[in-house]
């Protein structure tokens, strides 16, 4: 049980650190898309679909689109990649833009769903991480023989020998 309870405890201990970098990864992309200002523009062709892949058994199709919007008294063109399907050319679409300082970054609802899940996985496996913790400290301190002492078992082996005698 303790080799178990170890390894559970050493490959959870190495996996958070690696869900939580793409989790704050994923926040900053997710912050950006939910502070984004959206605005009503029109598709102009489909450029195709993508799979983004969450987990195993579930996968999201998203759509990217060339389309044309107004920022700002300018008409712009940009690449908009979307959970919206079908749309033909123009459909209306909204577009969500990060423009803090100038930037102007055309946003994907896709970071958002993934900061979702990779922040669901980071808390589970810190749960994973805490019980698998506590159950190897417990096994350390309530098992005696978890410390061989090769001395005390020679003796009891000595007793045990005389009293079978």
């Amino acid at each position: 049980m303790e080799v178990e309870v170890e390894a559970v405890c050493f490959a959870s201990g190495c996996i958070i650190p690696i869900c939580l970098f793409l989790t704050i990864i994923y926040w900053i992309k997710g912050i950006r898309y939910k502070k984004s200002k959206y605005f009503r523009g029109k598709v102009i062709y489909s450029r195709g679909t993508k799979i983004v892949v969450v987990n195993r058994r579930r996968g999201e199709i998203y759509e990217t689109y060339n389309v044309s919007y107004e920022y700002k008294g300018k008409t712009l063109e940009g690449e908009v990649c979307t959970s919206e399907k079908g749309l033909e050319p123009g459909d209306d679409i909204f577009i969500y833009i990060y423009d803090p300082e100038g930037v102007h970054e055309i946003q994907s609802d896709i970071n958002w769903r993934k900061f979702k899940f990779s922040a669901g996985f980071s808390l589970l496996m810190t749960v994973v991480f805490l019980i698998s913790w506590s159950l190897r400290s417990s096994i350390e301190t309530t098992h005696s023989y978890t410390h061989f002492d090769e001395e005390e078992m020679k003796k009891l082996v000595e007793e045990y020998l005389e009293h079978k005698k």
